[in-house]
């Protein structure tokens, strides 16, 4: 416990004086690193590892004013707005306003300063680029440490406190977690990093090709060390999307013939269309009816929740929770936003993505054919994105680190594509470089 103090109180001194390049490396190493540890007791209150991180940030903010994003504001950031007075505003429509009020502003000051930190630290595609190698970077290190918790038992993590030193056991297996809470988190946060390692394979640089190697050792194999089927999947999902970029040109069809897919499947089985994650077990012991049950029971309890959300869930599952007598396990993360909040915050919610998905676009269609490896890497921008808003069927974001993470890839998308969106991509002076460029970079 005090080694994770220690750690704790190095970061944020770190947070506070490196430059704005490390200051990426640095926030999100100890978010990861330190995704369990309690934190500091103030006034009866824990304040969270991971929000003490945040607020040695937003120091660094006021003392820096000159770290701000290149351009400001733009809707996603106004949406991120609206989704934090969505999330106050709910606490209304439950049955304890203020003790809801405080969990509530907590979730979603996580997610709206994590954001707001990096909308100012990532300027370009380039400070992009860079936090994606520091997410690999940081990998690699906790894969070799959960190879070592699945071999032994014995998770070195807990030395940082928050975790214990056995780990779960399904079917005799040990669920490797590392240094977070879940195994599912843990193998999903490396899992949706499979598609960076797949673009800096591609990318034609020697030093990059080497980080996408052992990259992809740690992405593959976190996820294997959780053993759950939800991570699995999360890297199925990324593959798939990166395989889809050999018909970009019709990605417009794809996705309305998916669309159909679904559609006629829904209508020909016996079940709903999403009780096929019923019959996927990747690990064994797999709860994929459960998941398929929980939107069922969501549709059949709408009007209890739609409003503002709600405080009971028991009576949604045959089977509860350990933590609190009145609540099911709610595994997937949409969902768990229209408990939290309701209907309005579920549709916010969504939207945050939907507009990610849409500076995507833009940035694509604006960077010039010339330039090969930045659009695959936004390319697998959008296919990690993609990962992560398919497996939050299956899974809730409950941890604060897990907040934090998804929001910095918001902020990253929302920052680099705006951008790139913005600036002409070729100008009279470069457009030589560019073409030797592209001449040097074999194509994916």
């Amino acid at each position: 416990m005090q080694l994770g103090y220690f750690v704790l109180a190095l970061a944020s001194i770190l947070l506070l004086l490196v430059s704005r390049h490390l200051v990426v490396t640095v926030f999100l190493a100890a978010v990861i690193v330190l995704s369990a540890c309690p934190g500091l007791m103030i006034g009866g209150l824990n304040i969270y590892a991971v929000r003490v991180l945040i607020l040695a940030g937003l120091v660094r903010a006021l003392a820096r004013p000159s770290e701000r994003p290149a351009i400001f504001p733009v809707a996603t950031d106004w949406i991120l707005v609206l989704f934090v007075v969505a999330a106050l505003f709910a606490s209304v429509f439950h049955h304890s306003i203020q003790k809801t009020f405080i969990a509530n502003a907590g979730t979603a000051s996580d997610a709206f300063f994590s954001y707001v930190l990096f909308r100012r630290w990532i300027t370009s595609l380039d400070d992009a680029v860079w936090y994606l190698k520091s997410l690999l970077i940081i990998l690699i290190p906790v894969a070799v440490l959960m190879l070592f918790q699945y071999a032994t038992d014995r998770n070195l993590f807990s030395y940082l406190g928050g975790v214990l030193t056995k780990a779960e056991l399904r079917n005799g297996l040990v669920r490797a977690n590392g240094p977070f809470r879940s195994a599912l988190i843990a193998g999903t946060e490396a899992a949706v990093c499979l598609p960076i390692c797949i673009a800096f394979w591609r990318s034609g640089k020697k030093s990059e090709r080497l980080l996408a190697k052992a990259g992809l050792f740690a992405s593959v194999a976190i996820p294997f060390t959780a053993t759950a089927s939800g991570p699995l999947m999360t890297l199925g999902f990324g593959i798939v999307a990166m395989v889809v970029w050999k018909q970009r040109s019709r990605l417009r069809l794809i996705l309305r013939l998916s669309l159909v897919a679904l559609i006629v499947l829904h209508l020909v089985m016996k079940a709903p269309v999403w009780y096929l994650m019923a019959h996927i077990d990747l690990s064994g012991g797999s709860n994929g009816w459960f998941r398929a049950r929980l939107i069922d029971a969501a549709i059949d309890h709408f009007r209890e929740w739609w409003l503002g959300g709600t405080d009971f869930t028991k009576d949604w599952m045959p089977t509860g929770v350990t933590w609190s007598e009145d609540n099911s396990d709610i595994c997937n993360h949409y969902i768990l936003m229209g408990v939290v909040g309701g209907l309005p915050l579920m549709v916010i919610f969504i939207a945050i993505i939907a507009s990610c998905f849409r500076h995507l676009r833009r940035a694509f269609q604006t960077l010039p054919d010339a330039m090969f490896r930045n659009k695959f890497i936004v390319w697998s921008l959008g296919a990690m994105l993609f990962a992560h808003a398919a497996t939050m069927f299956t899974i809730d974001y409950y941890e604060a680190s897990s907040v934090a993470l998804l929001y910095s890839l918001f902020a990253v998308i929302v920052s680099a594509c705006s951008v790139m969106a913005a600036e002409p991509m070729i100008e009279t002076g470069d457009a030589s470089e560019l073409i030797e460029e592209a001449q040097n970079t074999p194509q994916p």
